[in-house]
């Protein structure tokens, strides 16, 4: 299994102990019943929303009840004063940067290769934050926390981070419309362009090219020669006659 650098923080708000990683997830369970919401971002990528679907099947199994209406976009959440559980860094989900008093930058703590998970105390109800560097990471802290793999998650901890946990690329697709966006466009100035070319074109004097004047003076030669040949013979003829009466 891929490690990730992983950390766990506890926070004591007015000397009550909000709870630990060990006590998950009776911490959030009242009369054998799952006692609160669990929140991604309103833009969450997808593998936060997995993250959320797997913590949801884990505490049906472990409640034998439903969850209907315990999943929320953060945009849902009006009222801190409810058990919360928040899939996200402050970078993409609001209810994680509001629990964490909006830490500058948002990625406070984390780094490549590192998640962490923290449970906060407020007014009587237990808050939970999990949030990773990348996408990965962020799912791979609630896997460990549904399997209770959370050992490594209570001191802090350097492995070389590894390339599944960089952050991820803008999707495909957004590559596929910028370029035909541009393909589009070089079309359209290809095809404006043409029509520009074609109305000058349409603008422009003809100019009829002149006839060369030599062929002009060979032909009114030519023509000149068959009427002379016209008018001389009959008196080619003659002449042949009388030649040809002296050769007999």
């Amino acid at each position: 299994m891929r490690k990730i650098i992983i950390f766990m923080m506890i926070v004591l708000t007015a000397g009550v102990y909000a709870g630990h990683l060990s006590d998950f997830p009776d911490i959030f369970i009242d009369d054998g019943s799952f006692n609160g919401v669990i929140v991604v971002g309103n833009q969450a990528p997808s593998s936060d929303v997995i993250a959320q679907s797997n913590l949801v099947q884990y505490l049906v199994g472990y409640t034998g009840k439903s969850l209907v209406g315990t999943t929320k976009l953060s945009s849902e959440i009006n009222d801190m004063q409810q058990n919360i559980i928040s899939i996200g860094s402050p970078c993409n989900n609001l209810i994680s940067a509001e629990i964490m008093n909006n830490p500058e930058p948002c990625n406070k703590e984390l780094a490549e290769g590192k998640a962490y998970i923290k449970i906060f105390s407020y007014e009587g109800h237990t808050h939970m934050v999990i949030a990773g560097y990348s996408d990965k990471d962020t799912r791979q802290a609630v896997t460990d926390l549904i399997n209770k793999d959370v050992a490594a998650y209570e001191i802090s901890a350097k492995i070389e981070p590894s390339a599944s946990s960089k952050p991820k690329e803008p999707p495909q697709e957004v590559k596929i419309e910028i370029e035909a966006e541009k393909k589009k466009l070089a079309e359209e100035l290809s095809k404006e362009l043409s029509q520009k070319i074609s109305d000058k074109k349409e603008d422009e004097p003809k100019i009829e090219k002149p006839v060369p004047l030599v062929k002009e003076a060979a032909v009114n030669d030519s023509a000149e020669e068959k009427q002379q040949e016209k008018k001389d013979s009959p008196i080619k003829k003659v002449l042949n006659w009388i030649i040809s009466l002296f050769r007999k």
